[in-house]
């Protein structure tokens, strides 16, 4: 690895982010901390860099009592823009199926999907991605 205490094979590099030359030079002129900032581009002092925007009011996707017998009960959550929602759960709590449903894949018993305030009951996977 490069910053291992071995030698070095080059005697230049070339750091690539998206495709594009974000860093060259001779070997000497990089150190470790210099081809990460490159290649993430940012400084490593901004492991965790403040968040830029935050959540609003504004309602993007909201789940109400979605039910399927033997697979979903009541599931309800709000997820308003500018937040993450991350699905987790062991094999068979239901995890999957809860995004199956919420991509149109699979149908539900009980219960309403709403995106920007429309509603995405029974709705194909092309118009729920869309």
């Amino acid at each position: 690895m490069f910053y291992s205490s071995t030698k070095f094979i080059s005697r230049s590099v070339i750091v690539l982010r998206d495709g594009r030359v974000a860093g060259k030079g001779v070997r000497s002129e990089f150190t470790l901390d210099r081809m990460i900032s490159l290649m993430v581009g940012r400084k490593l002092d901004q492991l965790f860099p403040a968040r830029q925007t935050k959540p609003t009011d504004d309602v993007a996707l909201k789940v109400g009592s979605l039910s399927q017998p033997g697979v979903l009960h009541k599931i309800d959550f709000t997820l308003r823009k500018g937040e993450v929602l991350g699905l987790a759960g062991l094999m068979g709590s239901g995890r999957s199926e809860l995004a199956r449903m919420l991509f149109g894949l699979d149908a539900f018993a009980e219960g309403e999907i709403t995106v920007g305030g429309k509603s995405m009951n029974r709705t194909s996977p092309r118009e729920s991605v869309e």
